[in-house]
Order: structure tokens, then C-alpha cells, then sequence
């Protein structure tokens, strides 16, 4: 006896599906009518039981190829089956003359032709397509390629692979024709809903026309073409990357002529703000006839003038304390004898210049740990020309007592290994009582210029500082707002009206450079920095260290100086000779990205804060809720809403970078970002097809447009809440830690759900293989992401995951294999770097080769391990990963939920391994490794939850009296 089973896959049909199993049930032939519920948010289920059919109830929309699958698998005993959709209603009766042909032998699939849909239908585009696409692949003749009205034998329907949504019905007929089935078509006077030409309407063909697309692809496409393709499209997007990097990469020129002095003015505390045209109108003429930069003024120590003195002298980020800041006359009494006296008892040096620094050893001993260039690196490089020094400054203090604190930080700068600078005058007398300013002393300029005209002739180099702003800026805690603002704008005149005077008195072949030290409000922040004279190019500095238009930083200062006068660069200096691109001052374009900087330093703290709160609330609201057993429909909405948010959250955050005015308003701009990242998440929660559905979403936005700002020059990255800041970060080029934790838990995710989606899930692992090579070409790539935490973390990690979704087991063989990979291609991306111009050299080059911008390669791991380190035990980051792992934890051993949800061999498990496995190499493998493994553990977190809050479907909407799982497949 033959069994007869229709099938009628349903989503949101209330209004007909019972009027459809009404009809299908009166027909002799058919024995049971079975309803598909494929994640219905209505009253689809009851009208169908109610009408007398068994429900199928689907935890989560897997679209009708899924749904036919489940229905298939639910009913084993079926012999033929009737697939009749949904909204056919009455018209349904008409099954029997489907039916006919296939019992009565004549055929194996009978479709239905349904009247002509005319203007209640499209203009015919997707249907023509799917006609050709299956003559071409079996060569059959079709009317009604896509009608869904069909009979078919069940062995056809068993053995076919499985096409989810609209793709089934043309994956249905060509696999049944070359398999030798018996495929006919007979006219029925069936009508079902019309999309008619409205929005939706074309929408619904649009996601059609995909689905088909995904039908046809492996079954007009050969193998080999679609892997030659494959290659095509890989090497192309690497290709394209680099061609649009190039295309967007800085172009400057170096020097055009060498100086025989050079000339700096350091002027601590002075910012954009206040390079002002009024207040500085000699500073603004000097940066009109040169070339004028925003300088990152990182140091190995805090913001005090000390530490960026002696960086630049060092020509690598180093500390020096603050008593290190006193320089004296060679025979000026310090500690009651002659400061060359103190010097040599404790150097054991007794070096000759006018001018030591006492505390020279406390200087080399604070400069700090991993570090490859101590300060006096300048200085000695000058020494062994056979070049001399020389450093006019004073930035002297009076204490309440009349004591006087002598400093002049300046002349770290140029100060020997020895302790020594060849010329100059840092003495008191170089000031004047001035009882109407707040500190009762200021810079004599008639001193101070004449010490400048003895020196500046037989210098090469030449630091003069007035010390006006120092001064300033150290009385400030001690003076009124407005008194400490007056005294400040003062002081920059002064500064200002010295500059002008220094630059008229500069010798012939003189290089003049006029710098920004320190920050004028304590916080982080780029600082202006002017060059001018022989040499240089008027318009824009450049600095190979950066890559970025206008970015320069004070290590950049040292080989800058060194390179003028003809000098060879110390290996141990990390920066790079300044460039020049030609063009016009615009003071208001430099300062620009300095304003999105203080920007994201408004809102970073309490977007971290506010994220890592958000997250803890989220993930124990949905402990609770998936530990009972009765959460109402409506609180696991709400929950999958809520778990969507955090991973959209993170991804937005690129968005708020990308519209600046945006990240403007401190407090509103963090409030802002989770406004947009609650509604777009509550649009992909509420409208997943699949189980991730929504977090698949994110990872696919998220993979495509950290790619796409790479291969555009990383500009979302710069000053971005997730990237980096150019004032406190080492890295200006590039993808950040933070970046790549989202790229590399995208890339997982994005990779897994094309091998699950697919009916061909062999054939899907090559495209997921494509998109892995992706992923790591755009991580690895020196162009674009020089990432080398990356390459050894994202490399076996998406190796290991490719070889589980083969359906290979893991052991230490092919983990070594992977982590073999891994070496091999930093190896390969090494020797790439290794054939560039030192000076063009990107990260990895840098990291590996030298070539300035990195220290060697030991002393940067070592650091890097310190840094590691203490974000692990300071980072309010860290907190998101034991959250994540308890949670994860306590959920898949609640009654037994591993074996459901991440099953032996299953997409879900493999997806699950690549996780974790990013999270821990990427701890392992970068120097914020606590951030990459908190913020890759939250998708870890997300993908656990979804999974978990599909596994529970309420028992009343299962199939009885036959069991099946109503959540089989379709995960991803």
C-alpha cells in the first residue's frame, strides 16, 4: 500500500493554511496532511491543528527547503509526498491531478502550472532565469520552473540534497532529471498569494533570485571552474587591497638640501588651540614659508617637558625624572662644589662643554625597561661627527622660601652619554625680576639672544627653550583660572616675540624647528611642530613612522636632525627623517583629527565601563532565563534582543568614527551608540531566518567593513573606540587589538555559516576556505593589516576550523601543522618587507628588520609581554572574560546541553572551537591580549546563548505523535 503525505510548509499563514488543510485532508489519496510551523509568530500552528493536520513546529525559521527537510524527515514512512504551499486554500483539491501521474506510474515528479499570474505578479526576470539555468543543467523544458505545487516519490525527495528557502524547487527538478526521474508538468487551476510589483513585493524576488542563484551555482559550475574562480576572486580582493593602499598611501619627498645648523624651539605646553594667528604671529609666518605637522609627543613617562626633552634626545620613548630636568654651568655650584665635581664622583666621566647634567645617571637608569636607545643618543651621534651642541634655556622656579629650583629640561635634548653639552647658557642670570608676573621672573631677551649669537655660529645643533610656558604651567596649580589663563596667553606672546627674534639671527644653510612639547591641558593630545629653512618643502610634514597626512611623532625629531647635517642614524632610534608634501598651511586641517582624539577620550571610558556593565547584566539575565524551563515566548524574545546588542554594539562603534560629529558629544555620543545598536539589533533579532541568524549579520558587517576601511587606509581605525589613538597607542598604521578581535571572531563566524548554510557542504568548504585566506591576507598583509599577533593567532585558529568543517579530527599532528602555517606565512610576509627600502618598511618589516618606528625585535617582545601583563590585571576588559566563561560553563552542562547544542562532527561545535581557539591564541600571541580574549569572548558568549534559546521549543508545538527534533539543522 502506498503512503501519502502532503506536506505544507507554512510561515505566518493563519489567514489560509486552514482553508489548505481542509481541502488537502478531503482528498481518498492523500493519508496525512502534515504542517510545517517554520517559525511562525502567529496562530499558524493551532489553525492547522485545529483544521486536522499534524503540526511540525520549527524553533527557528529555516525557510521552505529547510522546512520540506524537516517535514521529510519527521515522516519516514512516507512512500509519496505532496508539496503544497500555504496560501493555495481551497484550490488545494486540485492535488489529485499531481498525484495521478506519480501513482499511477507515469512519472516521478509532477509540477503544477498554475494559471498566468499576469500584473499580479513581476515581469517574469526570476522565473526566466531559473528556466535557463535548469535547462542548461539538465536540459528539461520547463513552464513553471518555480511552482511549488508539486508530487514527487519519496526516494527522490530522501536522496536529494537539501537547498534551503527558494532554491529547492529548481535544485528539485534538475537533481530528479539527472538522476533519470520521469519529470512532467500538468495544469492545475490553482492561485495562490501574488507579491504583485510592490516594494515587498520585489524584495521577495530579490531573496528568490538569491536563493536560485545558490541552487544553480554547483550545479551549472563545474568543480574545477569554481575553484579557478575562486583563486580569481581571492587573489583579486588581496590584489585590489593593495592597489587602492598604494593608491591612498602618503606621497611626500624627503629633504632637498642639507643644513649645517639646525635649530629647536621647544615650547612645552602649547597646543593647536593655541596656534593663533594674534598670538603668535611670527610662529604662524614661519609655518607659512614651511612645513607644519601634528606631532604625537608619547613618551616613556608622563606629560611633563623632562620626558619629552629627553625622548627626543634619545630618539626612542623614555622617562626622565624630574631631577633629571637640572642642567647647570660647568662650574656653577651644585651641592656645594662645581657641577663638573658632581658629574665626574658620580660618572667617573669628567667630559669637556660648558654645560652637564648632574643627574645624568639617574636619567639613564629611569629612561625605563625595554628600551633600545638611552637618552644622549642625539648628542653622542653628534660627538662622533665631530659635531658640537649647544643649549640656551632656563626654566628656573622660585619656591615660597625665595629658593630658587633650577631646571632646564631643554638641555636633555642634546646632552652627551657623557653628561655633557658643548655650549651654552642655562644659568639664572639668563632671567630678570618681573614682579607683575604670577612667578616674579621671566626670560631677559637681550641675554638670551646674545648667548644664541655666540653659540648658533660653531653649533651644528642648537636647543633654545625660554622657558616662559614651563614656568607657567609649574606655577599653575597655585594660581587662579583666569590669573593662570592670562599668564599662559602671556607667556606664548613672549615665547613668540623670542622666536621671532631667533629666526632672523639664523646663519646661513639653517634648519629651523619649532615643536610642541607637552600637552597644554595634561591629556593626551597631538601638538603642533614646524619646520622651516634649508631643505624643506612648504606645505605638510610626513613621516614614513606613521604613514598618516600630517602625522608625525617626536622620535621622529632625532634622525630628522641627524639625516640634515649628514649624520648616520643610531640603529637604535625608532623614528624616521621627516618628509615633506607640498601644499598650503591649513592650521584648521591639522588640528582636526587632535579634535577627534579628544573626542574619543570623552567617550572611551565610559563607553568601556558602560559595555562590560551592559554585558554582565545580559549574560545573568540570560543565565536565568535558559536554567527554567518555563521563560515565557515573550522574555526569550526579549533575551535574543538582548544578547544581539553586544556584538552590535562593538560594530557600531566603527560607525560612530565614520560620522565624527557623532562622537562629539561625551556622554550623548555613548548614549547615542547604544540607541543605534539597540535598534538595529531589535531589526535582526526580530528578523533571523536561522538560529545565528542575527549574529551571522553582525560578523558579515563586521568582517566586510573592518576589510573595506583596510584596504582604504585604515581610517576608522585612527582615534575609533575599538582602534587606536595616535597619542598613547605605538601602532599608527594597520589594524589595532581590539579590531582584529572583532575581524577574527567575524572571520570564525562568517567562515562556519557558509559551510552550514549550504546544501553542498563540500563544496561550500572551498568558498570558506577563500574567505579564511580573506580574513588572513587582510590581516597579514604589511599594506594593510601588519598584524603579527594575528598571523599566529588567526591563522591556526581558522586553520583548526577548516579542518572540522572537512569532518576531520583534530590532533597535535595537524595542530602543529596549523601553527606551522602560521610561521611559514609571517615568514613569507618578512621576506616581503625584507626587499623594501628600509625607510618604506610597514609594521611587520619594522618589527623584524628595523628600519625605524619599532625597537628590535627582542626588546619589543619583551615589552610586549609587560604590556600583556598589566592590561590582564588593569583592564576593565578583563572582567567580560571569567563572565563569559561562567556562562558558557554553566550552560552547556545544564542538563546535559552540550550534546544538543554543539553535537560530535557538527558546523556548531566546529564554530564553537574556532572561538575559543582565537580568544586564547589571541591572548597568547598579542600585547593586549586580555582585550582580544574579551571582546572575541563576548561572540563566544552570543553564539551560546542563540543556540541555547533555540533548543527549547515549548512541547505543545512538537509533532505527535512522531518525534523528531525540531531544531535538526539550520543553526547558523
Amino acid at each position: 500500500m502506498t503512503t501519502v503525505v502532503a506536506i505544507v510548509p507554512a510561515k505566518d499563514r493563519q489567514d489560509s493554511v486552514a482553508e489548505t488543510v481542509r481541502a488537502l485532508d478531503a482528498l481518498e489519496e492523500i493519508d496525512r496532511v502534515l504542517v510545517v510551523d517554520d517559525g511562525s509568530t502567529d496562530a499558524t500552528s493551532d489553525r492547522s491543528r485545529a483544521a486536522g493536520a499534524q503540526v511540525l513546529r520549527l524553533g527557528t525559521n529555516l525557510g521552505k527547503g529547510g522546512a520540506v527537510a524537516a517535514g521529510v524527515e519527521a515522516t519516514p514512512d512516507a512512500d509519496v509526498y505532496v508539496l503544497i504551499d500555504a496560501d493555495v486554500g481551497s484550490g488545494a483539491s486540485q492535488a489529485e491531478a499531481l498525484l495521478r501521474p506519480v501513482l499511477d506510474d507515469e512519472a516521478d515528479l509532477a509540477i503544477g502550472v498554475l494559471p498566468a499570474a499576469g500584473k499580479r505578479g513581476g515581469f517574469g526576470l526570476i522565473r526566466r532565469f531559473a528556466t535557463s539555468g535548469i535547462k542548461r543543467a539538465s536540459g528539461l523544458e520547463m513552464r513553471a520552473a518555480l511552482s511549488g505545487q508539486r508530487a514527487i516519490r519519496a526516494e527522490f525527495l530522501r536522496g536529494m540534497d537539501d537547498s534551503a528557502r527558494f532554491g529547492l524547487e529548481v535544485a528539485m527538478t534538475i537533481d530528479i532529471a539527472r538522476a533519470g526521474g520521469r519529470v512532467i508538468e500538468v495544469d492545475v487551476p490553482m492561485e495562490h498569494r501574488h507579491t504583485g510589483r510592490s516594494v515587498s513585493g520585489f524584495r521577495h524576488r530579490a531573496s528568490q533570485g538569491t536563493d536560485i542563484v545558490e541552487a544553480l551555482w554547483p550545479r551549472v559550475v563545474p568543480v574545477w571552474l569554481r575553484r579557478v574562480l575562486l583563486v580569481g576572486v581571492v587573489g583579486g580582493v588581496l590584489g585590489l587591497s593593495l592597489v587602492t593602499t598604494r593608491a591612498s598611501a602618503v606621497t611626500s619627498v624627503p629633504s632637498q638640501q642639507s643644513a649645517r645648523h639646525v635649530v629647536i624651539v621647544g615650547v612645552p605646553y602649547f597646543g593647536f588651540d593655541d596656534f593663533d594667528p594674534e598670538t603668535m604671529p611670527n610662529l604662524t609666518r614661519i609655518a607659512a614659508q614651511g612645513a607644519t605637522g601634528k606631532m604625537t609627543v608619547r613618551t616613556g613617562g608622563g606629560s611633563a617637558s623632562e620626558n619629552a626633552y629627553a625622548t627626543l634626545g634619545a630618539g626612542y620613548r623614555v622617562s626622565a625624572s624630574s631631577a633629571a630636568a637640572q642642567a647647570a654651568g660647568r662650574d656653577s655650584d651644585v651641592e656645594g662644589s662645581p657641577a663638573i665635581d658632581v658629574l665626574e664622583r658620580r660618572t667617573g666621566l669628567r667630559p669637556g662643554g660648558e654645560i652637564v647634567v648632574p643627574a645624568l645617571v639617574r636619567l639613564v637608569r629611569g629612561a625605563g625597561a625595554h628600551v633600545d636607545s638611552r637618552p644622549g643618543a642625539l648628542g653622542f651621534a653628534l660627538h662622533r661627527a665631530g659635531l658640537r651642541t649647544a643649549v640656551i634655556a632656563n626654566s628656573d622656579t622660585v619656591d615660597v622660601d625665595g629658593e630658587v629650583q633650577s631646571r632646564a629640561p631643554a638641555a636633555l635634548a642634546v646632552v652627551s652619554t657623557t653628561g655633557a653639552v658643548d655650549l651654552g647658557d642655562v644659568s639664572h642670570e639668563l632671567l630678570r625680576p618681573a614682579p607683575d608676573r604670577p612667578f616674579g621672573v621671566e626670560m631677559d631677551d637681550d641675554r638670551l639672544l646674545a648667548a644664541f649669537d655666540r653659540v648658533v655660529g660653531d653649533a651644528a645643533v642648537t636647543v633654545v627653550d625660554p622657558g616662559e610656558t614651563d614656568r607657567t604651567a609649574w606655577y599653575s596649580s597655585s594660581m587662579r583660572a583666569e590669573v593662570a589663563a592670562d599668564a599662559r596667553a602671556a607667556a606664548l606672546t613672549r615665547t613668540d616675540d623670542l622666536l621671532g627674534s631667533i629666526s632672523q639671527r639664523l646663519p646661513d644653510d639653517s634648519l629651523l624647528i619649532v615643536a610642541g612639547l607637552s600637552p597644554p591641558s595634561g591629556s593626551a593630545e597631538l601638538l603642533p611642530v614646524v619646520l622651516s629653512g634649508t631643505g624643506v618643502v612648504p606645505g605638510r610634514l610626513e613621516s614614513p613612522s606613521t604613514g598618516r597626512p600630517g602625522l608625525v611623532t617626536l622620535t621622529d625629531l632625532a634622525p630628522t636632525v641627524l639625516t640634515s647635517l649628514g649624520v648616520e642614524v643610531p640603529p637604535g632610534m625608532v623614528g624616521q627623517p621627516l618628509r615633506y608634501h607640498e601644499g598650503e598651511f591649513d592650521i584648521a586641517a591639522l588640528g582636526a583629527e587632535n579634535d577627534q582624539i579628544q573626542n574619543r577620550s570623552d567617550v572611551y571610558p565610559i563607553f568601556q565601563t558602560s559595555f562590560v556593565v551592559v554585558s554582565i547584566v545580559v549574560f545573568v539575565f540570560a543565565l536565568i532565563a535558559l536554567l527554567r524551563r518555563d521563560t515565557p515566548r515573550g522574555v526569550r524574545r526579549l533575551l535574543r534582543w538582548a544578547v544581539v546588542l553586544l556584538p552590535t554594539t562593538l560594530f557600531m562603534t566603527f560607525v560612530l568614527r565614520a560620522v565624527p560629529v557623532l562622537g562629539s558629544f561625551g556622554v550623548g555620543s555613548a548614549v547615542l551608540l547604544y540607541a543605534l545598536a539597540g535598534l538595529f539589533s531589535w531589526f535582526l533579532a526580530g528578523r533571523g531566518r536561522r538560529t545565528l541568524a542575527s549574529l551571522v549579520a553582525i560578523a558579515w558587517l563586521g568582517f566586510v567593513v573592518l576589510c573595506a576601511d583596510l584596504a582604504t587606509g585604515a581610517q576608522l581605525q585612527t582615534s575609533s573606540l575599538l582602534g587606536y589613538t595616535p597619542t598613547v597607542a605605538a601602532r599608527f598604521g594597520g589594524i589595532g587589538n581590539a579590531s582584529y578581535a572583532l575581524l577574527a571572531a567575524s572571520a570564525v563566524i562568517v567562515v562556519a555559516w557558509i559551510v552550514d548554510r549550504s546544501a553542498r557542504p563540500r563544496d561550500a568548504w572551498w568558498p570558506a576556505l577563500g574567505v579564511a585566506v580573506i580574513a588572513v591576507g587582510f590581516d597579514a598583509a604589511p599594506w594593510l593589516g601588519a598584524d603579527v599577533g594575528g598571523i599566529l593567532s588567526l591563522v591556526p585558529a581558522l586553520g583548526l576550523l577548516l579542518v572540522l568543517l572537512a569532518g576531520r579530527r583534530l590532533n597535535w599532528r595537524t595542530v602543529g601543522v596549523a601553527a606551522g602555517a602560521a610561521v611559514a606565512i609571517l615568514a613569507g610576509v618578512v621576506a616581503y618587507e625584507a626587499i623594501q627600502p628600509a625607510s618604506e618598511r610597514d609594521h611587520i618589516g619594522r618589527f623584524f628588520l628595523g628600519g625605524g618606528g619599532q625597537g628590535s625585535f627582542w626588546t619589543t617582545i619583551g615589552r610586549k609581554l609587560t604590556t600583556n601583563i598589566s592590561v590582564l590585571t588593569a583592564s576593565t576588559w578583563t572582567y567580560l572574560i571569567p563572565l563569559v566563561a561562567v556562562f558558557v560553563v554553566v550552560v552547556l552542562r545544564h542538563r546535559k546541553s552540550m550534546r544538543r547544542l554543539l553535537p560530535r562532527r557538527s558546523v556548531a561545535r566546529a564554530g564553537f572551537i574556532g572561538l575559543i581557539t582565537v580568544a586564547l591564541a589571541g591572548y597568547a600571541m598579542n600585547d593586549s591580549g586580555a582585550v582580544v580574549a574579551a571582546l572575541v569572548s563576548v561572540y563566544l558568549g552570543v553564539y551560546v546563548a542563540l543556540l541555547a534559546l533555540a533548543d527549547e521549543v515549548p512541547d505543545d508545538v512538537l509533532l505527535e505523535p512522531i518525534e523528531a527534533d525540531p531544531v535538526a539543522s539550520g543553526a547558523m
